[in-house]
This record gives C-alpha cells, structure tokens and sequence, in this order.
C-alpha cells in the first residue's frame, strides 16, 4: 500500500536524524519528495495520526536545522500538523509546541488572537525563545487579516504585530522584517487622529522601527524621520504621563546615534539629559531602570570620545556596571550590557593607560561572546571588537598568544559578516592589521618589542641588519577608537501587558543584541 511504503520512508528517516542529528537527513530533496508524497495519499492530513505525526516532526527538524529566514514555512507546517496532535496526544508533539498550546487556548476572535500572541512575544523577548517569536507572529498576523480597516482594534493590532516583526529583526536581521514593521507602523499612525490618545505611542513604536532600520541600513533620512516623530511623542505627553519615561528614553538614544553619525555636540548633550530624566523617572527595580542606566552610560562614554572630560566615562562605566549588575545572565539584554561595559573600559585605557581596565575589558567582551547565540546579528561586532582589544594588550605586552587570539576573533567576525554588510569592510581592514601585526612578529626574522610603559608613545618592532646594529622598521598599527557605532536599540524591549481596551506600554530600545544595543563602529 502506497501510505504504509511512504510513511515507513519517512518514520526511517526521523529516526536517523534522531540518532546522528545530520541536517543532510532531514534537507535532502528525497526527503521533501517523500512527504509531499506521503501527504497527497490522504484528503486530510491533519487528520491521520499516524502521517500528521511524522510529517509534522520532519517539518520541526527541517525547521530547527534551516537557517533564520529560510525556516518559517516549515515552522508553520509543523505547527499546523501538530494543533490536532497536541489535544488528542499531547506526548506525540514536541514540548516546546506542547508548552505554547497548552498555555494559550485556541480562539479565533481578533482581540483573543492578540492577546495570546502579544503574551508570547513577551515571553519570547524574555526567554529568547525563536519559536516562541514566531508563532506570535504568525498569531498576530492571523488577527490583522482577520479585521477590517474600520475595525476601532486594528491600529494596536498593527502597533503589536509591527513589534514583533522589529524584534525578529533585531535577532535575526532580515531586512524584510524590520521593513515589514514600518509599513505597519505607519499604518497604525495613519489610522489614528491627532486627538487620539494613542497617537503618541504608535509615534514613538515607528520612531523606534526607523532608527533600528537606520542602524543596520546607514540611512541618515531614517534617523531624521525617528527623531521627529519621536520629539512629537514627548510633545505629546504630560509629566506625568506613565509612557513618558519610555519616550524620553526612545528620543535620547536617537539623539546619540546621530551624534556618533554627525557629530553635533548639541545632540549628544540633549541626548544625556533626556536619559538622565529617563533614569530618575524609574526607581531601582523597575524592569526598565537597567535599559536607562546603560543608555545613558553610552551616552556619557559617546561624548567623553568626543570631548575627553575624565568625568564622563568615569560616570558612564559606573553607570554601565550597575546596568550588568542588575541583568541576570540569561537576560536577553545581558550581553549587550557587558560588551558596552568592556568598551567603556577600553575608551578609558586609551586614555589613561591602566592594563587592568584593558584586561577587564577583554574579560567583559569574551563574556559577551560566549553569552550571545550564534547567528545573532550582533555576534560578528562583538567578535571585531574583541579581536581590536586583544591586538592592543598585545601590542602592551607582547604576548603571542593575545595577537593569536585577535587573528582568530577577526577571522570569526569576517566570517559571519554578510557579502554588502556596511561594516564587512571595517571588519576586514581590522582582521588585516591583525595579521600583519602577527606577520611582523613571527615572519622574516622580525622580532617584537613591547610598547613603553610610557602609555602616549609607541615602540617600534626591531628587524636586525647585524650582529651589533639594529635598523628601526616602522609598522603600520591602527588605533581602534571605540565609537559604539550606530546602535540604538537593543535586542528586546520591556513591554508591559494590559487587558484588551486598556492602554499599551509604547515600545522602548531595551538598548543591547536587545535593549539598547551597544553601539561600535563595526
């Protein structure tokens, strides 16, 4: 019987996968030709335990092994496959899909289908859960289609929908999502009146999108576009207005990134108030505090770059440290806390010359390597910027295994930046010195001498002519001046949860990766 045959090819190759866990099993053509086979010899797949059961597990491993961006159909396959399973034979799905049905009962009404789905995005921006984020988005989705234009919900189904689709982005980084957010987001603006008391919060959500976009995009009319929309959603709150904190918060880290762009002194100061307000709005504990100490430490760190008052980055690392300090490993935000920490201590020893603030900083940006996952956007920049420090102890103490260790984190950074990516080119003029660097040390004969104590002045690599005489050879070295580059947003937001017809939390850059991202050049 052609079901029997079919089902037993596919089943034979689940439990392959199940054993070695090759991608190859479960990706091979032969593979989908065998289930789109195995699903026609039934009306109803869904319906057939024993084919939605297999089929629905193939598409899960396809799913799991596919790159970000690539994965989504079959996500949605298995999910579809699994929703009968999951009540009838709970033990038969897997339990991260067992976990999200069993949580959120099923609904079809529009305002049902947003609350389970803005619920899931809040966990998965918490947990950092892909699969999570994705059914939320299919969930919103399914609620927008499912409403009119004149539906008096839809702009907060846009609103919500358009964040999850900028936190995907920020995770995964496919442009279509984050462009997708700002199509929507403008939508919910357009929708509403210049009365609504709404208006200010769907402002500021497109605000934040076109500041994310601008970050990965380099477009400079994005970020003019955010700051406006964002100064109007300030304008159009009162101090006492339980969103504000967010707004401020939104406007000042849009401020700083155009300074690190422009370089308007002016803006980097208007950026450091509005984030002081920010900070003194929120009282220790509140689960945005941490997001505002780090952003305004970035900011204090941005203009001690500029300006070079001591106080300034002095301020921001102490700023910075109770930010880490109040973020759990695990935190979303966690590693972006710590790489912004890490190049704060960096600007500091470029400055005063104190090795402990360069090990620390190479000891904070290691552990922000470690704690992000791999594919995450922000990976490769950590990975450069690790490589850069690394290279500068080396260069201050001589120690190979540093200047071996800056080779390899460039290379990985290289490695993971895409073809058209605007920092690929840093990140290969970086890895580029790095290897001269170790060239010179080891190639020809050269041997090294480390830099004086002296921090202000440079030692050059010796090159012997003779058995008495030495001829001074210069190299090239590139000073890597941290600029937390462009990032505005972090790799989550902190959104507060209301009941259907009360008011929404606005989303804010949690500042990273999350949170407002710490920004660098590459």
């Amino acid at each position: 019987m052609k079901r029997q045959r079919l089902l037993a090819l596919v089943q034979a190759r689940l439990e392959r996968f199940g054993a070695d866990h090759n991608p190859a099993i479960v990706l091979d053509p032969e593979a989908v030709a065998e289930l789109t086979a195995l699903l026609e010899t039934v009306p109803d797949p869904a319906a057939d335990f024993e084919i939605a059961r297999a089929a629905g597990w193939l598409h899960w491993y396809r799913y799991l092994v596919l790159d970000s961006g690539d994965d989504q159909q079959d996500l949605a396959d298995a999910l579809a496959l699994f929703a009968p399973l999951c009540e009838a034979y709970p033990d038969a799905v897997p339990d991260q899909v067992r976990t999200l049905y069993g949580r959120f009962a099923a609904s079809d009404h529009p305002q049902a289908m947003v609350d389970r789905g803005f619920t899931m995005l809040l966990e998965a921006m918490h947990t950092g859960d892909r699969a999570a984020l994705d059914a939320a988005i299919d969930l919103l989705r399914q609620a927008v289609s499912a409403t009119s234009a004149d539906d008096p919900g839809r702009a907060g189904y846009l609103l919500r929908l358009g964040i999850a689709l900028q936190t995907r982005f920020e995770r995964v980084g496919d442009r279509a999502d984050v462009d997708a957010a700002i199509d929507l987001l403008r939508q919910a603006v357009a929708a509403t009146s210049a009365d609504d008391p709404g208006r200010a919060m769907y402002m500021s959500g497109l605000g934040i999108a076109l500041q994310t976009r601008f970050e990965r995009v380099g477009d400079l009319a994005d970020l003019d576009a955010a700051i406006d929309l964002l100064r109007q959603a300030v304008a159009a709150t009162s101090a006492d207005d339980p969103d504000r904190d967010g707004y401020l918060f939104g406007l000042g880290i849009a401020l700083r990134a155009r300074f690190e762009r422009v370089g308007d002194l002016a803006d980097v100061d208007a950026a450091i108030d509005l984030l002081r307000q920010a900070v003194a709005a929120t009282p220790a504990g509140h689960p945005d505090h941490a997001g505002y100490l780090f952003g305004l430490g970035v900011a204090l760190r941005a203009r001690f770059e500029r300006v070079g008052d001591l106080a300034d980055v002095d301020a921001a690392i102490d700023l910075l440290r109770q930010a880490v300090a109040a973020t759990p490993a695990g935190h979303p935000d966690h590693a972006g806390y710590l790489f912004g920490l890490g190049v704060a201590l960096r600007a500091r020893f470029e400055r005063v010359g104190d090795l402990a603030d360069l090990d620390a900083a190479i000891d904070l940006l290691q552990q922000a390597v470690a704690a992000i996952p791999v594919g995450h956007p922000d990976r490769a920049r950590y990975l450069s910027d690790l490589s850069v420090i690394l290279r500068a102890r080396f260069e201050r103490t001589g120690d190979p295994a540093d200047l071996d260790a800056a080779v390899d984190a460039g290379q990985q950074a290289v490695a993971t930046t895409p073809a058209g990516h605007p920092n690929r080119g840093g990140r290969l003029s970086k890895l580029g010195s790095a290897l001269r660097a170790r060239f010179e040390r080891v190639g020809d004969g050269w041997t090294w001498t480390p830099r004086s104590s002296h921090f202000g002045r440079r030692w050059r690599p010796l090159r012997p002519v003779t058995l008495t005489a030495a001829r001074c050879c210069p190299i090239s070295a590139v000073r890597c001046k941290s600029g937390l580059s462009g990032s505005g947003t972090g790799p989550t937001w902190m959104l507060r949860s209301m009941p259907a017809g009360r008011r929404w939390r606005p989303p804010r850059p949690a500042t990273p990766t999350a949170a407002d991202r710490c920004p660098t050049s590459t």
